[in-house]
């Protein structure tokens, strides 16, 4: 990918005869598309000149005078037109030969969005960006095919066993949902079924999902009360 951001390169030691080798930092970003049906994964069809046709993360170079997660947003915005989108640190990928004839560690970041409130619109040197099935992922560029797959585990294992930071399903659900449709959530994510009494059980450790005076509308079966995230109660206990 041809891009003009040689002011992101850094000089690493070398230990040959050969002089110091150049040193590239990147960001790739791993977003995952809920829908109660299935979980999806972001990606882009390359259109710069060494790699065009090719599928892809959305990524690209860190500038020299930026923080990495200002970096993560503004590749985010350039490729795909996504913008507000929380992006959480997933792991450095860094094998010497990752990318072909350079040297460049790139900095995974991964997030979950409900797919039907963003639109991806490519831009810069992304052709396409399109909503893919984790089940239908082709063979990707680089190690992005692996970098899916640790993010993958790294989102499954927070929802998993982290109660007590702010939950990703907070910006995945509505404001006001059904305890279904947040059991939905989990059960698509973390590709298991739970019984139901015993997931309503594991509730009792979020203090911050919060009995609503609110009703389902509209709706054919007996209305089901509405729940909602409470950030005040949980900046209180956690934070």
């Amino acid at each position: 990918m041809k891009n003009n951001y040689d002011n992101a390169r850094i000089i690493s030691t070398h230990r040959d005869d050969q002089g110091p080798r150049l040193m590239e930092v990147s960001i790739d970003c791993v977003v995952f598309g809920y829908s109660p049906s299935s979980l999806d994964v972001m990606l882009i069809e390359i259109g710069a000149d060494d790699l065009k046709g090719a599928w892809a993360l959305p990524g690209d170079r860190v500038y020299l005078d930026e923080d990495i997660d200002t970096a993560a947003e503004r590749v985010l915005s350039d490729l795909t037109g996504l913008d507000n989108i929380s992006l959480h640190q997933a792991h450095a990928f860094g094998d010497a030969n990752r990318v072909p004839e350079k040297r460049v560690v790139t900095i995974g970041y991964y997030s979950v969005v409900n797919k039907l409130d963003v639109k991806p619109h490519p831009s810069s040197w992304a052709n396409k960006a399109s909503w893919v099935s984790l089940d239908e992922i082709p063979q990707l560029t680089f190690d992005h095919n692996e970098i899916i797959e640790y993010a993958l585990q790294k989102l499954r294992h927070r929802i998993r066993n982290s109660n007590r930071r702010a939950p990703l399903w907070q910006n995945v659900l509505p404001q006001h949902f059904t305890l279904t449709e947040l059991q939905r959530f989990y059960e698509v994510v973390l590709n298991q079924k739970f019984d139901k009494g015993n997931f309503r059980k594991k509730l009792n450790d979020m203090p911050y999902l919060v009995e609503t005076e609110l009703y389902q509308e509209d709706v054919s079966h007996r209305p089901a009360r509405l729940f909602t995230y409470d950030k005040k109660i949980h900046e209180e206990l956690f934070v």
